[in-house]
């Protein structure tokens, strides 16, 4: 089975390092579906240069993802 994550999507920098501080939770409800405990949450945020800034729980460090995927870029119309 792949890797399963949970992504965050958060609206600024303060809220992201608020619940980056709080995977736990998170972690749980991945492995909860993965039946594994290889899930990982990302904690994301849009910075200022419009690329995205994640926190990875599984590395434990911010990266930087050009090509992150978001939710907000789907439109159900």
């Amino acid at each position: 089975m792949d890797k399963l994550f949970f992504k965050i999507e958060c609206p600024n920098l303060a809220v992201a390092k608020r619940l980056s501080r709080k995977t736990y939770p998170f972690l749980c409800f991945v492995d909860h579906f993965s039946h594994s405990n290889s899930g990982r949450v990302l904690v994301c945020y849009l910075g200022r240069d419009e690329s995205w800034k994640c926190y990875d729980s599984h590395q434990k460090l911010w990266t930087s993802l050009p090509n992150f995927d978001s939710a907000s870029d789907h439109s159900d119309g």
